[in-house]
């Protein structure tokens, strides 16, 4: 299954909706501070959120192809229909 196809069949049965479109008072905080960051609504809405942990290291030669793959990661779910993040890229 593609995973554009995933995304789709998931739905808002995400559990990053309820995160970003909770009513409680931890929902609001998270979209207020999303908010403050210049996100809008419509940004984070719907689509999931997927975090990329890296282990790239200039010190472990074993790991020199990890930022590579982390670009090739981020581009698939950004094709997918996620949203493409400003936050922080050490990649």
């Amino acid at each position: 299954m593609f995973a554009k196809e995933i995304v789709d069949t998931i739905g808002s049965e995400m559990r990053s909706a309820e995160w970003f479109e909770g009513r409680d008072e931890l929902g609001l905080q998270n979209c207020a501070v999303l908010k403050t960051l210049g996100y809008s609504e419509e940004f984070f809405s719907g689509k999931p959120n997927v975090g990329i942990a890296n282990s790239s290291s200039d010190l472990n030669h074993c790991h020199l192809g990890f930022n590579a793959l982390a670009r090739a990661v981020k581009r698939g779910i950004v094709s997918a229909g996620g949203a493409e993040s400003a936050g922080r890229d050490t990649t």
